[in-house]
Protein backbone atom coordinates (compact mmCIF):
# COMPACT_ATOMS: atom_id res chain seq x y z
CA UNK A 1 0.00 0.00 0.00
CA UNK A 2 1.16 3.32 -0.55
CA UNK A 3 2.38 5.75 1.89
CA UNK A 4 1.38 9.20 2.15
CA UNK A 5 3.57 11.76 3.09
CA UNK A 6 2.49 14.85 4.79
CA UNK A 7 5.30 17.53 5.92
CA UNK A 8 3.91 19.17 9.17
CA UNK A 9 6.08 22.25 10.39
CA UNK A 10 5.21 23.15 13.66
CA UNK A 11 6.06 25.57 15.92
CA UNK A 12 5.91 24.28 19.72
CA UNK A 13 6.88 23.71 22.97
CA UNK A 14 3.61 -0.21 34.72
CA UNK A 15 2.85 -2.77 36.31
CA UNK A 16 -0.31 -3.94 37.88
CA UNK A 17 -1.17 -6.20 40.06
CA UNK A 18 -4.60 -7.27 39.80
CA UNK A 19 -5.10 -10.71 38.17
CA UNK A 20 -8.02 -11.81 36.66
CA UNK A 21 -10.13 -14.75 37.05
CA UNK A 22 -9.25 -17.91 34.99
CA UNK A 23 -11.68 -19.98 32.87
CA UNK A 24 -13.20 -19.09 29.09
CA UNK A 25 -15.93 -16.78 29.10
CA UNK A 26 -18.93 -18.19 26.56
CA UNK A 27 -21.68 -15.98 24.62
CA UNK A 28 -23.98 -15.64 22.33
CA UNK A 29 -23.88 -12.28 20.19
CA UNK A 30 -26.33 -11.24 17.40
CA UNK A 31 -25.28 -10.09 14.29
CA UNK A 32 -27.03 -6.53 13.80
CA UNK A 33 -27.07 -6.89 9.96
CA UNK A 34 -28.40 -10.33 9.99
CA UNK A 35 -29.97 -10.65 12.34
CA UNK A 36 -28.18 -14.21 13.03
CA UNK A 37 -26.45 -14.83 16.32
CA UNK A 38 -22.94 -16.21 16.46
CA UNK A 39 -20.86 -18.13 19.30
CA UNK A 40 -18.00 -16.43 21.33
CA UNK A 41 -15.67 -17.85 23.50
CA UNK A 42 -12.97 -15.46 25.08
CA UNK A 43 -9.86 -15.95 27.62
CA UNK A 44 -8.44 -13.44 29.59
CA UNK A 45 -4.56 -13.07 30.64
CA UNK A 46 -4.41 -13.91 34.01
CA UNK A 47 -1.81 -11.06 34.62
CA UNK A 48 -1.19 -7.40 33.27
CA UNK A 49 1.62 -6.83 30.55
CA UNK A 50 4.34 -4.89 31.16
CA UNK A 51 5.08 -2.13 28.31
CA UNK A 52 6.58 0.99 28.38
CA UNK A 53 5.46 4.54 27.04
CA UNK A 54 3.22 5.29 25.90
CA UNK A 55 1.57 1.54 26.33
CA UNK A 56 2.07 1.56 30.78
CA UNK A 57 -0.96 0.75 32.70
CA UNK A 58 -3.45 -2.21 32.46
CA UNK A 59 -3.31 -3.83 29.72
CA UNK A 60 -4.61 -7.38 29.48
CA UNK A 61 -4.66 -9.85 26.45
CA UNK A 62 -7.49 -11.74 25.47
CA UNK A 63 -7.44 -15.07 23.31
CA UNK A 64 -11.58 -14.76 21.24
CA UNK A 65 -12.80 -17.89 19.17
CA UNK A 66 -15.57 -16.84 17.36
CA UNK A 67 -18.10 -18.22 14.83
CA UNK A 68 -19.62 -15.25 13.29
CA UNK A 69 -23.07 -15.46 10.51
CA UNK A 70 -21.15 -13.96 7.67
CA UNK A 71 -17.50 -14.57 8.90
CA UNK A 72 -17.44 -17.82 10.07
CA UNK A 73 -15.08 -19.43 12.22
CA UNK A 74 -11.83 -17.20 13.00
CA UNK A 75 -9.50 -17.12 16.41
CA UNK A 76 -7.87 -13.87 17.11
CA UNK A 77 -5.86 -12.01 19.61
CA UNK A 78 -6.36 -8.74 20.99
CA UNK A 79 -4.62 -6.31 23.58
CA UNK A 80 -5.68 -3.39 25.40
CA UNK A 81 -2.52 -1.12 24.25
CA UNK A 82 0.26 -1.52 22.12
CA UNK A 83 1.13 -2.49 18.39
CA UNK A 84 1.30 -5.82 16.60
CA UNK A 85 1.79 -4.97 12.69
CA UNK A 86 0.83 -8.46 11.08
CA UNK A 87 -0.63 -6.35 8.03
CA UNK A 88 -1.64 -8.49 5.43
CA UNK A 89 -0.72 -6.85 2.53
CA UNK A 90 2.98 -7.19 3.93
CA UNK A 91 4.46 -10.60 5.08
CA UNK A 92 1.80 -10.63 8.21
CA UNK A 93 3.50 -12.32 11.20
CA UNK A 94 4.38 -15.61 13.33
CA UNK A 95 2.48 -15.93 16.62
CA UNK A 96 4.13 -18.99 19.32
CA UNK A 97 2.01 -20.70 21.27
CA UNK A 98 1.86 -23.12 23.71
CA UNK A 99 -0.86 -25.31 24.77
CA UNK A 100 -0.53 -26.85 28.34
CA UNK A 101 3.22 -28.61 28.63
CA UNK A 102 3.61 -29.65 25.01
CA UNK A 103 5.43 -28.06 22.75
CA UNK A 104 5.62 -24.40 21.59
CA UNK A 105 3.38 -24.13 17.94
CA UNK A 106 3.78 -21.46 15.13
CA UNK A 107 0.88 -19.68 13.80
CA UNK A 108 0.65 -17.05 11.18
CA UNK A 109 -0.72 -14.53 11.90
CA UNK A 110 -2.66 -11.40 10.23
CA UNK A 111 -3.97 -7.89 10.88
CA UNK A 112 -8.01 -7.19 10.63
CA UNK A 113 -9.57 -5.45 7.11
CA UNK A 114 -9.43 -1.91 9.44
CA UNK A 115 -5.62 -2.20 10.68
CA UNK A 116 -6.44 -2.72 14.26
CA UNK A 117 -2.72 -2.95 15.41
CA UNK A 118 -4.51 -4.23 18.49
CA UNK A 119 -5.53 -7.19 17.19
CA UNK A 120 -4.04 -10.28 15.45
CA UNK A 121 -6.02 -12.91 13.71
CA UNK A 122 -4.35 -16.14 14.07
CA UNK A 123 -4.43 -18.34 10.53
CA UNK A 124 -5.75 -22.01 10.83
CA UNK A 125 -8.24 -21.37 13.06
CA UNK A 126 -9.31 -25.41 13.32
CA UNK A 127 -5.57 -26.09 14.25
CA UNK A 128 -5.87 -23.78 17.37
CA UNK A 129 -9.49 -24.46 18.49
CA UNK A 130 -8.11 -28.58 18.54
CA UNK A 131 -5.12 -27.48 20.72
CA UNK A 132 -7.04 -25.81 23.07
CA UNK A 133 -9.80 -28.30 23.58
CA UNK A 134 -7.06 -30.13 25.36
CA UNK A 135 -5.11 -27.15 27.04
CA UNK A 136 -5.69 -25.80 30.98
CA UNK A 137 -2.87 -22.92 29.97
CA UNK A 138 -1.92 -21.69 27.29
CA UNK A 139 0.88 -18.89 26.48
CA UNK A 140 1.50 -16.60 23.35
CA UNK A 141 4.30 -14.70 22.46
CA UNK A 142 3.13 -11.67 21.33
CA UNK A 143 4.49 -9.91 18.04
CA UNK A 144 4.43 -6.57 20.00
CA UNK A 145 6.50 -3.73 18.10
CA UNK A 146 9.73 -2.88 19.96
CA UNK A 147 9.07 -5.83 22.71
CA UNK A 148 8.64 -8.87 20.65
CA UNK A 149 9.42 -11.44 23.49
CA UNK A 150 6.46 -10.71 25.60
CA UNK A 151 4.51 -13.48 26.39
CA UNK A 152 0.69 -13.56 27.76
CA UNK A 153 0.06 -16.56 30.18
CA UNK A 154 -3.79 -17.54 30.69
CA UNK A 155 -4.98 -20.51 32.94
CA UNK A 156 -8.36 -21.92 32.45
CA UNK A 157 -9.72 -24.94 34.97
CA UNK A 158 -11.63 -26.49 32.10
CA UNK A 159 -10.10 -26.72 28.31
CA UNK A 160 -12.39 -25.05 25.54
CA UNK A 161 -15.60 -26.53 24.81
CA UNK A 162 -16.25 -25.51 21.39
CA UNK A 163 -18.18 -27.39 18.55
CA UNK A 164 -17.72 -25.51 15.17
CA UNK A 165 -21.29 -25.67 13.22
CA UNK A 166 -21.15 -27.38 9.74
CA UNK A 167 -20.93 -24.94 6.96
CA UNK A 168 -23.19 -24.87 4.76
CA UNK A 169 -21.89 -25.34 1.35
CA UNK A 170 -21.64 -22.58 -1.50
CA UNK A 171 -22.10 -22.32 -5.34
CA UNK A 172 -19.80 -21.89 -7.51
CA UNK A 173 -21.64 -18.92 -8.73
CA UNK A 174 -21.44 -17.81 -5.24
CA UNK A 175 -17.95 -18.09 -4.48
CA UNK A 176 -17.07 -16.29 -8.02
CA UNK A 177 -19.27 -13.61 -7.12
CA UNK A 178 -17.12 -12.87 -4.04
CA UNK A 179 -13.71 -12.84 -5.59
CA UNK A 180 -15.10 -10.51 -8.16
CA UNK A 181 -16.52 -7.85 -5.24
CA UNK A 182 -13.13 -8.31 -3.42
CA UNK A 183 -11.12 -7.61 -6.46
CA UNK A 184 -13.49 -4.73 -7.01
CA UNK A 185 -12.87 -3.40 -3.33
CA UNK A 186 -9.12 -3.65 -3.98
CA UNK A 187 -9.49 -1.53 -7.12
CA UNK A 188 -10.72 0.96 -5.18
CA UNK A 189 -8.55 0.87 -2.49
CA UNK A 190 -5.97 1.15 -4.64
CA UNK A 191 -7.04 3.69 -7.25
CA UNK A 192 -7.97 5.91 -3.76
CA UNK A 193 -4.02 5.49 -2.45
CA UNK A 194 -2.77 6.40 -5.62
CA UNK A 195 -4.84 9.94 -5.73
CA UNK A 196 -3.26 10.77 -2.68
CA UNK A 197 -4.23 13.35 -0.55
CA UNK A 198 -5.64 16.97 -1.63
CA UNK A 199 -3.30 20.12 -1.29
CA UNK A 200 -5.19 22.01 1.55
CA UNK A 201 -5.52 18.28 3.72
CA UNK A 202 -1.90 18.71 5.01
CA UNK A 203 -3.96 21.85 6.66
CA UNK A 204 -6.35 20.07 7.70
CA UNK A 205 -3.87 17.61 9.54
CA UNK A 206 -1.62 20.44 10.94
CA UNK A 207 -4.86 22.03 12.28
CA UNK A 208 -5.92 19.03 14.06
CA UNK A 209 -2.10 17.67 15.71
CA UNK A 210 -0.74 21.05 16.69
CA UNK A 211 -3.04 22.16 19.78
CA UNK A 212 -2.17 18.73 21.21
CA UNK A 213 1.73 19.44 21.28
CA UNK A 214 3.05 20.30 24.80
CA UNK A 215 6.90 20.87 24.46
CA UNK A 216 8.93 23.77 26.46
CA UNK A 217 12.21 22.03 26.82
CA UNK A 218 15.28 24.07 24.70
CA UNK A 219 16.81 22.04 22.18
CA UNK A 220 19.46 22.24 19.56
CA UNK A 221 18.44 23.21 16.27
CA UNK A 222 15.29 21.97 14.42
CA UNK A 223 15.11 18.28 14.09
CA UNK A 224 12.42 15.93 12.53
CA UNK A 225 10.77 13.28 14.14
CA UNK A 226 9.09 11.11 11.54
CA UNK A 227 6.05 8.88 12.28
CA UNK A 228 3.78 6.72 10.48
CA UNK A 229 -0.02 7.01 11.62
CA UNK A 230 -2.46 4.49 11.08
CA UNK A 231 -6.35 5.35 10.74
CA UNK A 232 -9.64 3.31 10.78
CA UNK A 233 -11.77 4.36 8.33
CA UNK A 234 -13.55 6.45 10.41
CA UNK A 235 -10.69 8.44 11.26
CA UNK A 236 -10.01 6.79 14.65
CA UNK A 237 -6.41 6.83 15.21
CA UNK A 238 -5.11 3.19 15.46
CA UNK A 239 -1.22 3.36 15.79
CA UNK A 240 1.32 5.89 15.86
CA UNK A 241 5.04 4.44 14.89
CA UNK A 242 8.67 6.84 15.40
CA UNK A 243 9.63 5.50 11.97
CA UNK A 244 12.92 8.02 11.98
CA UNK A 245 13.57 9.62 15.37
CA UNK A 246 14.65 13.57 15.68
CA UNK A 247 17.72 12.99 18.09
CA UNK A 248 16.18 14.46 20.99
CA UNK A 249 14.02 11.72 22.73
CA UNK A 250 12.18 14.60 24.82
CA UNK A 251 10.92 16.01 21.40
CA UNK A 252 10.12 12.45 19.96
CA UNK A 253 8.11 11.40 22.89
CA UNK A 254 6.07 15.02 22.92
CA UNK A 255 5.17 14.11 19.02
CA UNK A 256 3.64 10.49 19.86
CA UNK A 257 1.77 11.76 22.76
CA UNK A 258 0.56 14.60 20.92
CA UNK A 259 -0.92 12.45 18.29
CA UNK A 260 -2.25 10.03 21.05
CA UNK A 261 -4.28 13.23 22.00
CA UNK A 262 -5.25 13.84 19.24
CA UNK A 263 -7.33 10.48 18.75
CA UNK A 264 -8.78 11.12 14.91
CA UNK A 265 -7.81 12.21 11.80
CA UNK A 266 -10.07 14.45 9.97
CA UNK A 267 -11.52 13.71 6.83
CA UNK A 268 -10.55 14.63 3.23
CA UNK A 269 -12.06 16.87 0.76
CA UNK A 270 -13.67 13.31 -0.77
CA UNK A 271 -14.71 12.14 2.77
CA UNK A 272 -11.73 9.84 3.68
CA UNK A 273 -9.26 9.61 5.77
CA UNK A 274 -5.90 8.50 3.65
CA UNK A 275 -3.94 6.04 5.57
CA UNK A 276 -0.99 4.82 6.38
CA UNK A 277 0.39 8.63 6.36
CA UNK A 278 3.90 10.05 7.27
CA UNK A 279 3.65 12.89 9.57
CA UNK A 280 6.87 15.39 9.92
CA UNK A 281 7.36 17.61 13.18
CA UNK A 282 10.06 20.04 14.05
CA UNK A 283 9.68 22.01 16.97
CA UNK A 284 11.28 25.36 15.60
CA UNK A 285 9.42 26.11 12.06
Amino acid sequence: MKELLIALTLAVGFVCTQAHAAGWDYATKTDAMTGKSGQYATLTSKDSLRLDFPYKGDNYTSITVRHHSRYGVDVYVSIWKGQMPCYSFGKGCQILIRFGDGQPVTFDGISPDDSDTRVVFVQNPQKFITLAKSAKSIKVQLPIYKAGGTIAEFDTATPLVWDTPAAKPQSKASEEAKKVEAKKQEAKVAAQNASGPSASYGGKVRAKVKPNIVFTEDIAGNPTAEVEVRTALDGRIISQRLIKPSGSKVWDEAVIKAIIRTETMPRDVDGRVPSPMILEFRPRD
